[in-house]
């Protein structure tokens, strides 16, 4: 018997608030056969890449699926998960670091391909936005620092 080992990924996402309304910006997944939590609210952020850091692959991801430039965020923490994909990618252990930053204006936000639209809301709207597995978890945990 052949034992399979699932394949390890690094990732990071992260908590976006606006300064002006204090508001967290959240992508809305694409609805698109094999994707992930299609359709279902998410945190910003996405895979790493060879020899990315964490801050590095947050900053990027960020970028990419926002348009919005993040300089200073605060680690939260890490997250291990196993995620079973329906296609060729089978299981895969996901090891994903969680950060909290700001931006000055909600304004500054531009959807991307990467993402079906974008949602600014407040930390207790979320649960009404079929929020992806864990997102409302990772509010619980560190509604305090992210309301500060």
């Amino acid at each position: 018997m052949t034992t399979i080992t699932p394949k390890q990924v690094t990732a990071a996402k992260a908590f976006v608030r606006a300064l002006d309304t204090g508001r967290f910006c959240f992508e809305r997944r694409p609805s698109k056969p094999n994707k992930l939590y299609a359709g279902m609210l998410a945190l910003l952020g996405g895979k790493s890449e060879q020899g990315e850091t964490p801050e590095q692959t947050v900053r990027r991801e960020v970028l990419e699926e926002s348009k919005l430039s993040i300089d200073k965020f605060v680690f939260l923490e890490n997250v291990a998960s196993t995620v079973n994909y329906s296609d060729e990618r089978g299981t895969k252990q996901v090891l994903t670091a969680i950060f909290f930053c700001s931006v000055p204006r909600e304004a500054e936000a531009e959807v991307s391909d990467e993402s079906e639209a974008l949602e600014w809301l407040t930390l207790g709207q979320v649960a009404a936005h079929n929020p992806a597995p864990g997102l409302l978890d990772l509010i619980a945990t560190h509604k305090t620092t992210l309301e500060k």
